[in-house]
């Protein structure tokens, strides 16, 4: 439970359930879970982009 939180307050206040509820299904890959917030970083920045060029 402590990493999963630690894990959600890192990922940004937007994502931080989602990213917990899935820490927590999965509490035996604690590891990966730098990736996964840099994944969830560079998504984030793909979404901003795709609508600041939509507008």
């Amino acid at each position: 439970m402590k990493t999963s939180s630690l894990y959600a307050r890192s990922a940004g206040p937007c994502q931080g359930t989602k990213v917990a509820e899935r820490k927590e299904s999965v509490p035996e890959l604690a590891y990966p879970q730098i990736f996964d917030s840099v994944s969830d970083i560079k998504t984030f920045i793909g979404l901003l982009l795709d609508l600041r060029l939509g507008l």
